[in-house]
């Protein structure tokens, strides 16, 4: 029987459809399809550059496996608290970016959930509240960037702001 890390190697393999030991956005988007979560091309490249250490424009099985990882702590955490339903509501969002560590103010939290509820119905499928997170741990990335001595507070001209934003699309 084989072990996880294998049966996530054997995976890997088979989503590297051009073999190149690497995985592209669109390899990721088509393997995530696979599992029912259909997110756009952008929203996978996005992934792809959050986990790409070495700038390839592609991610390595271990960068994957850290993106595997990734995707499963949001759905377990998305699953808790979808108690069943399909969807979350925004206050449930609040709270599980709170319990993820996350310090945001409460308009910052309003904005966050308005820009990932397109039909502002104030509920979030797993989609979405995937790529609320994956927007969040990029722009942690890029905000610790800014902020080597994690001070919290940074500062930047238009040109790096321009930059930093671009990153978290």
């Amino acid at each position: 029987m084989a072990t996880p890390t294998q049966q996530l190697q054997q995976w890997f393999a088979s989503i590297d459809v051009d073999r190149t030991g690497t995985v592209t956005a669109a390899e990721l988007q088509r393997a995530l399809g696979l599992g029912n979560l259909q997110f756009s091309l952008m929203a996978c490249a996005q992934m792809v550059r959050m986990h790409d250490r070495d700038g390839s424009g592609t991610i390595s099985f271990d960068e994957f496996a850290t993106l595997h990882a990734q995707l499963t702590e949001i759905r377990q955490a998305f699953t808790t608290a979808a108690r069943g339903t399909d969807s979350i509501t925004a206050d449930q969002v609040a709270q599980l970016v709170a319990q993820q560590g996350y310090r945001l103010e409460g308009p910052a939290v309003q904005a966050l959930c308005r820009s990932f509820d397109p039909d502002r119905n104030g509920r979030f499928g797993l989609p979405e509240y995937t790529m609320l997170c994956v927007f969040l741990l990029s722009a942690k990335q890029i905000f610790g960037a800014f902020d080597p001595q994690h001070s919290g507070r940074v500062s930047f001209d238009y040109s790096q702001f321009v930059y930093a934003a671009a990153q978290t699309r």
